[in-house]
């Protein structure tokens, strides 16, 4: 009985508590709102905000994410890209319901690949529900998933990973609950 306390306890002590992910930066237009972060680019083009990371083994990166506003005249995109040795994976959406994965590796686009939605999963609207978006990083993949069903993939070398944005191009989003 002693011996199996023993193992269930090292085994919790082992699986890891998520570590949060912090920026250290507040960009212009970018606040510190509802526990989390906003960022307000719906008149003022595209706003991010990027923190370094240091992942260099298979993760989980997990958010809930939000819309809160769009731009009527130019509809934009928001999204999350992930930064490497050379390489800027982007997951994005237009509209909230189709996901747009794309790979760039050393300042040069290698591919998209889209994924069509049938229901729009971020509803540009200030009390717009909390969406829970998680990134799986592989050694040679990277999956999007939101909402709870995978949205956009990338088949690639994409680890260690040395840095995470957040980014509204004509849209406000907030995102909380960022760790890894």
């Amino acid at each position: 009985m002693r011996t199996a306390v023993l193992v269930c306890l090292c085994l919790f002590a082992g699986a890891g508590v998520a570590e949060p992910i912090v920026f250290a930066r507040w960009p212009r237009n970018v606040t510190n709102a509802n526990d989390g972060v906003r960022i307000n680019g719906v008149d003022h083009g595209v706003v991010s905000v990027r923190t370094d990371l240091a992942i260099d083994r298979p993760a989980k990166i997990t958010m809930k994410m939000r819309r809160t506003a769009r731009s009527e005249r130019n509809p934009g995109h928001f999204g999350v890209e992930l930064y490497g040795g050379g390489f800027r994976a982007h997951f994005y959406t237009h509209d909230g319901a189709h996901f747009i994965a794309s790979l760039h590796r050393d300042n040069v686009r290698l591919y998209d690949n889209g994924v069509r939605g049938s229901a729009v999963v971020f509803p540009p609207q200030a009390d717009s529900p909390w969406v829970d978006v998680a990134l799986y990083v592989q050694p040679k993949l990277a999956e999007l998933h939101a909402a709870g069903a995978p949205r956009g993939m990338l088949n690639d070398a994409l680890l260690p990973v040395k840095g995470l944005s957040l980014y509204g191009y004509h849209n406000d989003i907030e995102v909380k609950d960022l760790a890894w």
